[in-house]
């Protein structure tokens, strides 16, 4: 909108001031083009607000009325104006979407995707100080079909700060790699992706590879009501990042098909690659997805404090394998039907807490192929663990289970093992505490060996 100059005459000094202050407002917001003063009137001019004002004083009261408010409307890119939604391929449609929003003066701006079917064959590059929001109608009316093997938005850094991602469905229409994924962002800080679907295929067949890539040092990130379905790679992958939230996100994978992943840490619900700091986890549901949390130190630097609160894991491998000095804290959460274990400590010395009406149970109910070594619900090989008022039952392999002497300074207290193959095995342990556990209808009840500064007491129908 194209304004025209603005008077603003100072009557009072009372006056004069609460005008120069409403007046800078103005300019902050509205991006003045000029500003100047001919005979103590104030001449304002603004491409992107209208209004007009006059000042009165009566018997000592200043009164500021503007006739018409200050108005603002933000502009946007709408994709439909470059030539996307031809039913063909949108990508050059999108990528100058793009380069007209980071042509602005502050290079942001806000991106519409309007409700239809888009085709996106290769990469929309995003330049290193686009601030952008990339928003649609709703995850299923703004569908992008994503067909090609290639990454879809990737920002380039450094800073990729305020950005906005919501109400947008992508669509695998070939196989993507675990490696691809949808959005690569460096330095994302104070990001926000919100309202977000990616799907494959059932008929033919189509994986979706990876969702989420932050790379470099992101901080303050929020994933919210976030839904996967049918993928090879990792909903989210994280490396350096601090202060991440992910809330009410679901990953719905396919066990028929994938089952050789099932040890392979790049296919996962949300990996960790290392120096990651203060993750919050609550109210997410991995179902049949091979790995569901992992974490991992790339370039020997471990990720601190993880936690983990109200989610559900039905997993094809591990719900949780952690192969760093990571402290995790999992609460309130459900592990069910693991093939390999529920919660794998790796040899990276990772430190565990799990407690509060916790679950770990079904174990290798879908398919155990060596139930004296797999299926356990924890199988610890470093580190240190604490469980507290946690149930264990129909593992087919051991509810907890300790293969080395390095897995120093745990307790298992107050837990209910029913129904396993053995309730505990921890021959191999150091410096423990073992107290207050109700053992029943496990085929051997448990294996302790109180060598190695142990203590074992008032358990029920627990100790061999």
């Amino acid at each position: 909108v194209k304004i025209s100059s603005v008077t603003l005459k100072m009557v009072t000094m009372t006056m004069k001031v609460t005008v120069i202050s409403l007046v800078m407002m103005m300019i902050t917001y509205a991006q003045a083009q000029s500003i100047t003063s001919t005979n103590g009137e104030l001449h304002f001019t603004s491409p992107n607000a209208s209004f007009t004002s006059d000042v009165y004083v009566g018997n000592k009261v200043s009164v500021l009325s503007l006739s018409n408010s200050l108005s603002y409307q933000p502009k946007y890119t709408n994709v439909l104006s470059y030539g996307a939604g031809n039913n063909v391929d949108d990508t050059a449609a999108f990528q100058q979407a793009v380069i007209a929003a980071c042509s602005t003066p502050l290079q942001s701006g806000t991106i519409y995707i309007p409700t239809g079917i888009y085709y996106i064959s290769s990469t929309i590059w995003f330049n290193s100080t686009c601030r952008v929001k990339l928003i649609g109608d709703s995850p299923h009316l703004t569908v992008i079909n994503l067909n090609s093997n290639t990454p879809t938005f990737i920002f380039q850094k450094t800073l990729t700060w305020g950005l906005l991602i919501q109400d947008l469905g992508f669509v695998a229409t070939v196989n993507r790699s675990s490696s691809t994924f949808v959005i690569t962002a460096y330095e994302c800080i104070q990001c926000r992706f919100l309202r977000l679907r990616f799907v494959g295929t059932s008929s033919p067949f189509t994986y979706m590879g990876g969702g989420f890539n932050l790379l470099t040092t992101s901080n303050a990130v929020t994933f919210q009501d976030i839904f996967f379905n049918i993928f090879s790679g990792s909903m989210i992958e994280c490396y350096a990042a601090n202060l991440v939230w992910v809330s009410r996100a679901v990953g719905y994978g396919a066990r028929a098909g994938s089952s050789n992943n099932r040890a392979v840490t790049t296919s996962a619900g949300i990996r960790f690659l290392g120096n990651s700091h203060n993750i919050m986890i609550d109210s997410i549901s991995l179902q049949y997805v091979e790995n569901g949390i992992v974490t991992e130190a790339t370039a020997g630097v471990s990720n601190v404090r993880i936690l983990i609160s109200n989610s559900n894991f039905v997993v094809n491998g591990r719900a949780l394998l952690l192969l760093d000095a990571t402290f995790v804290t999992m609460t309130g959460c459900s592990i069910e039907f693991s093939d390999i274990d529920g919660v794998y400590m790796g040899s990276g010395n990772s430190r565990f807490h799990m407690q509060g009406g916790s679950i770990v149970r079904s174990g290798g109910a879908s398919g155990c192929t060596n139930p004296t070594t797999s299926c356990n619900g924890l199988l610890a090989t470093s580190g240190s663990f604490n469980l507290n008022q946690v149930f264990f039952g129909h593992n087919e392999g051991r509810a907890v289970h300790v293969t080395s002497s390095s897995v120093i300074n745990f307790s298992i207290n107050g837990n209910t093992f029913i129904s396993n193959r053995m309730a505990m095995n921890l021959t191999d342990g150091s410096q423990y505490i073992v107290n207050g556990n109700l053992c029943a209808s496990n085929i051997q009840p448990a294996n302790i060996y109180t060598g190695s500064g142990g203590t074992v007491s008032m358990n029920t129908n627990c100790v061999i």
